[in-house]
């Protein structure tokens, strides 16, 4: 039965889904998606990823190798236009039109519909580019576990889909328990990042453990794919970059045989309206036998942008082959070959951990603690806080490194306030937490006693720094009431900072473009 609104056909698809949408959310049916880590997928997200997808399934039905088609892909090439460009051989022409008529679509979770509306407009698109008059609706599928939002989704595809043959699939079910019934060649979606805890029926799956139901829905996506399939999901960052999605990176290395990822902060701008979420995309082509070779791993760098430059933003995301330093299994991201040869001629050297003493026991102390901004803060001194009562208190959040040596102290005072940390911390952790491991981890070369005097007389000069561009704000909160509290304009401690990785070129024998690379990185928004 088709919804009365959408009787209308002077009603524009965006109009209707608006409408529907809206309706359902009043009902109560949506209400409380957004608070479950649901959201709407922007409309050149989903249809960027489609694009992909779609293109890359027809590339290869027309012969183009897999490989080769993962090069497209990472270079960002316009595959669609590649597709069109295939059909002037006739015979490739009469592949692709084959599969771009049998193709299928799914999205495991797919709300009002975004990347099912956005997978018909690329089928459309290409079918009537071809003049070939082979595409169903009945070639899309969707799951969701919410009646209004099937039902959303249903009729308003079913608005769009008018004058073509067939039906919108559409059902109600809950996709992290059961595997889809449509084995599709074209995977899509932004399933809801929503923390949770397994039960039994998720104990066949890889990602059991991962206390997201993210990587639930994804992984028994996957399974369910054809083979050669194409998928793209948006994701948490964390997907990339914590020990807690580990299997969920392994149930993308089981499940195939080639997966880009793309990575996108939160400031100074979003890549959805309106949602502060740090995001992961990853694509990938499902294995066509589990005898393959290993996955082949794509990844770009950590992308913050100006609101005014969103436009266009996921056209210039380049890849690049995922390069083998990690820590604690997190994917790099990084965007250059520069970047590569840094993390190879860091991970030279051991981890800066070896430094460390244990906790109580050091003859001195490094302490930090995340911000929210483009820097981090690395002490040898307590910021000053004052309580609702007036009283001085420690920064519940500040945390400390016990050292043996305060001269070593002193380096890594310096080492961690560098820019070439800053690098390495946004290449390997979800930028947000600054957690013991990382520090651990990074590597520092041994160092011999100019050296060491050096960056310890420049940590040294940079708590100097510090202090005179601190200022003591009022704010007041509801959970504690007013306080003052200490903040740092770190951007005015870039000319020390400067010096500081200038030294650490120098420690770690580093190239001229690559100290052009550190002292550059994201520098209109640290200065």
């Amino acid at each position: 039965m088709i919804d009365a609104r959408v009787r209308d056909s002077s009603m524009s698809a965006d109009a209707a889904l608006a409408e529907l949408t809206a309706g359902a959310q009043v009902r109560g049916g949506l209400e409380g998606r957004r608070a479950d880590g649901a959201f709407f997928t922007d409309q050149d997200v989903a249809l960027h990823l489609a694009r992909r997808a779609i293109a890359a399934v027809l590339l290869e039905a027309g012969g183009t190798a897999a490989d080769r088609v993962d090069e497209h892909l990472a270079a960002g090439d316009d595959l669609v236009a590649l597709v069109l460009d295939a059909t002037h051989d006739l015979d490739v022409r009469d592949a692709i039109v084959d599969r771009l008529g049998s193709l299928v679509v799914l999205d495991p979770s797919c709300g009002a519909g975004a990347f099912l509306h956005a997978a018909w407009a690329v089928l459309t698109h290409l079918d009537d580019a071809l003049e070939a008059g082979v595409i169903s609706a009945s070639q899309l599928c969707g799951i969701d576990v919410d009646v209004d939002a099937a039902r959303a989704c249903s009729l308003s595809l079913e608005l769009v889909t008018t004058g073509r043959p067939g039906r919108a699939r559409i059902e109600v079910a809950d996709s992290e328990l059961e595997a889809p019934r449509c084995a599709a060649n074209v995977l899509l979606g932004n399933p809801p990042f929503v923390r949770a805890s397994a039960g039994p029926g998720h104990a066949d799956l890889v990602t059991s453990d991962v206390p997201n139901r993210s990587a639930w829905i994804v992984e028994r996506a996957l399974r369910s794919a054809a083979a050669g399939a194409r998928v793209a999901f948006v994701l948490p960052v964390s997907t990339s970059c914590t020990d807690a999605f580990q299997p969920a990176r392994d149930s993308w290395e089981q499940a195939c045989s080639t997966v880009l990822t793309s990575h996108f902060d939160t400031i100074p701008a979003t890549l959805f309206a309106g949602v502060v979420q740090r995001l992961s995309i990853f694509e990938g082509r499902r294995r066509s036998s589990d005898g393959e070779a290993p996955a082949r791993w794509f990844t770009s760098r950590y992308h913050r942008w100006l609101r005014e430059e969103r436009v266009g933003l996921l056209e210039r995301v380049r890849h690049v082959p995922l390069p083998t330093a990690t820590v604690g299994g997190s994917l790099a991201k990084i965007g250059e070959p520069v970047e590569a040869r840094l993390l190879e001629r860091l991970f030279r050297h051991a981890p800066a951990g070896r430094m460390f003493a244990r906790p109580g026991e050091g003859s001195a102390r490094v302490l930090y603690k995340r911000r929210w901004s483009y820097f981090l803060l690395f002490t040898d001194f307590v910021p000053e806080l004052w309580d609702a009562s007036g009283e001085l208190r420690v920064p519940s959040e500040l945390k400390a490194i016990d050292v043996d040596d305060p001269l070593d102290a002193g380096v890594l005072l310096a080492t961690y306030s560098s820019t070439l940390f800053w690098w390495y911390f946004s290449v390997f952790t979800d930028n947000r937490n600054v957690n013991r491991r990382d520090l651990h981890a990074f590597p520092v070369p041994e160092l011999d006693d100019g050296a060491r005097a050096e960056l310890a007389a420049l940590a040294e000069e940079l708590m100097v720094a510090l202090r005179a561009c601190s200022v003591v704000r009022t704010c007041t909160y509801r959970s504690v009431g007013t306080i003052r509290n200490t903040y740092f304009r770190q951007g005015a401690t870039r000319p020390v900072i400067d010096r500081i990785d200038a030294a650490l070129a120098r420690a770690y024998g580093m190239s001229g473009d690559e100290l052009e690379f550190v002292l550059d990185f994201e520098r209109r928004f640290r200065s």
